[in-house]
Formats: C-alpha cells, sequence, structure tokens
C-alpha cells in the first residue's frame, strides 16, 4: 500500500539514547507497538501509524492543533484490541509535509486528506476518534460521507465550529492578508531551541500538558538539527485564522446529514466550556441537530483537562470502550467487498 518510512535513523538514535542518560520519551514505533506508513501526496505525504491487526474494523484518530499523532499514544493502548487504529499527521503537523507556500489550511483541505488517508487503506467505513480540531473536521467529514462514518467520538469541542455572520468578512479578510504578509516577509531563520527550551515553551503554551504528555508530542512535533539544537515542525501558517466561510446556518447542514452513532466527551476543567457557556444557543442547536438526525447521540462531561485523552487517557479510554460496545458496527451485507474493513 504505498511507500513505507525508512525509520533506520530513529532506531539508531534509540540505541544511542538507551546507552546514555537520555530519558526523552521513545515513540511507538521504535519500541514496536505501531508500524509506520506514508500515503503519497502531490504535495509530499500524510505520515501516520497504526496499532493492531488491519483486518479488523478501523478507527481514524484526528489529532488536534498543532499536536500530532502521538496525541493518542497513551488512549489507544487502552482501547478494545479488536479493532484496527490509524493516526495520522494531518498536514503541516508532525511528519506530514506542509501545505506549499500560496496554499490556505482549512477544513476542507483537512477533510481531503482523511479521505486520501481511507482510499490508501481501501476502508469501507470507519469509526472516528477526533480531539479538538481533529474532532471538528472528522464530524464535518461525518456529514459530507455519511455513508463512510458509522461511530463518531468527539473529544472537547462540538464537533464543529462556525463564524457569526458579524465576523465573517473581518475574519476572512484577516487570514488573507495574514498569509499574505507572512509570505512576503523576508525570510526567517527557524527558531532553535534546546530540548528543555522545547519542552518549557510547549508547556507554557498548553498548561494542562504535564511533562510526561509534552515529550509525547515533541517526539514527533520537533526535528533535531546537526548542531545539537531543535526546531518545531508544525506549520506557523496555522497560527493564522482558519480560511473557514461557515455561517452557523451551514455549520448545521453539515451537522444534520451525520448519520452515525456519536458520542461527545467534554472536559470538565477546559476553555472549551467556558466557550460552550458563551455561544449556549449556537451549542444548544449543534446538539439538537445531532439528536435528531444522527443514529444515536449522547454527551458525557468528564474530570480533566483539554487533553484529557493524553493526560488522564484511563476515563476517557473507558468512556470510548463502552460507546462501543453500546453501539455495534452494522453487520455487513452478503456479497460486500471488503466487509471486514466496517
Amino acid at each position: 500500500m504505498g511507500s513505507k518510512i525508512n525509520f533506520s535513523k530513529y532506531f539508531l538514535a534509540f540505541i544511542r539514547r538507551m546507552s546514555s542518560n537520555d530519558t526523552r520519551y521513545v515513540g511507538t514505533t521504535t519500541r514496536g507497538l505501531t508500524k509506520d506508513f506514508l500515503v503519497q501526496v502531490p504535495w509530499g505525504c500524510i505520515a501516520g501509524k497504526t496499532w493492531g491487526d488491519e483486518k479488523n474494523p478501523p478507527v481514524l484518530c484526528l489529532h488536534g492543533w498543532l499536536d500530532n499523532c502521538n496525541t493518542f499514544d497513551k488512549l489507544i493502548p487502552l482501547l478494545p484490541k479488536d479493532n484496527f487504529y490509524v493516526a495520522f499527521d494531518t498536514p503541516g503537523h508532525g511528519l506530514s509535509s506542509h501545505f506549499p507556500s500560496g496554499m490556505f489550511y482549512y477544513t476542507i483541505a483537512y477533510c481531503s486528506a482523511i479521505k486520501r488517508v481511507i482510499d490508501y487503506f481501501k476502508f469501507k467505513g470507519v469509526s472516528i476518534v477526533g480531539h479538538s480540531m481533529g474532532g471538528n473536521i472528522g464530524a464535518h467529514f461525518g456529514g459530507l460521507y455519511p455513508e463512510i462514518v458509522h461511530r463518531l467520538v468527539v473529544i472537547d469541542t462540538m464537533g464543529t465550529w462556525f463564524r457569526m455572520k458579524e465576523d465573517l468578512v473581518v475574519s476572512l479578510r484577516s487570514c488573507i492578508d495574514s498569509y499574505l504578509a507572512f509570505e512576503n516577509a523576508a525570510d526567517r531563520p527557524e527558531k532553535q531551541y534546546s530540548y528543555e527550551q522545547a519542552k518549557q515553551r510547549l508547556k507554557v503554551a498548553n498548561k494542562g500538558l504535564d511533562d510526561e504528555a509534552v515529550e509525547i508530542l515533541l517526539e514527533r512535533g520537533m526535528k533535531e538539527l546537526e548542531n545539537g539544537s531543535f526546531t518545531f515542525r508544525r506549520d506557523l501558517r496555522h497560527l493564522f485564522k482558519d480560511a473557514m466561510e461557515r455561517t452557523m446556518e451551514s455549520a448545521l447542514a453539515v451537522v444534520a446529514n451525520i448519520s452515525a452513532d456519536v458520542l461527545i466527551i467534554m472536559a470538565k476543567e477546559s476553555m472549551s466550556a467556558a466557550i460552550r457557556e458563551r455561544f449556549k444557543v449556537e451549542a444548544n442547536q449543534v446538539f439538537e441537530t445531532y439528536r435528531k438526525n444522527s443514529r444515536s447521540f449522547q454527551t458525557i462531561v468528564a474530570e480533566g483537562n483539554h487533553h484529557l485523552h493524553l493526560c488522564t487517557p484511563d476515563a476517557t479510554a473507558r468512556h470510548i470502550s463502552e460507546f462501543f460496545r453500546d453501539h455495534p458496527l452494522p453487520t455487513p451485507k452478503a456479497g460486500d467487498e471488503g466487509a471486514s474493513n466496517l
């Protein structure tokens, strides 16, 4: 199924670390827990990794904004073993290629990446587990391809986002101006950090992350330079406003087309709780649309912060496992090709 990544250099780095006092996090593939894959795309590649037997029903795992697929390293081992888990870095994150200059990052581009991964593995149907931005793009994909997405788990977001009508024009203009200014700016050297500096910077930006969570994300989220310093891998253009034209009406139209079983897990100690309170009317509309149109819908408020799947994975895994148990996949029709990959 396409080319594989040559990870010999990562294995050698692992051996060097084991023979030194370096206590940095060692990735799951190096430890033999996952298999890495590459999907070739017109602008480069989409990189990811898998857990389990690919003959089992697939579960796509989609990470949040500025994170990478390592965000599921503590959650997936706690989930049912009778699934095939596929996690990948969305474009401009982790080991996946950045978009070329002149292209914008936005929801439909991410959804096309999901479809490319599904086509690469030749999946007929999938379950999706998405955190934050990953939950939003997973739900959006579920609305665009309801025949593909059977179960949808959204972690600490509503599963969609939108622009208020009064903000739409200003936000879109800001997006264009930011991208053009970035492209026109003089070339600037990448900021370099020691490992500890990179670790502290990520902790400051994500106050809910503990040391272990930071190291897990850094393993795939930064690269080591020849001089021994580090730079972050994520594309800086992710810091600009999303080129999103969705209003509340169009967001609800997509949500209304989701036919999956849907579970939303909200973190009790999270900024998203304040956002839901600020947009209470809109959040209620979104949830009511799920209730009316999806096969089933439930919400759970769990203890933990925004990265509860990474920092408090036991409780999150229990909720997801119960959801999978209580909402089995549809029985394949006789004669369906690839029925085992439902």
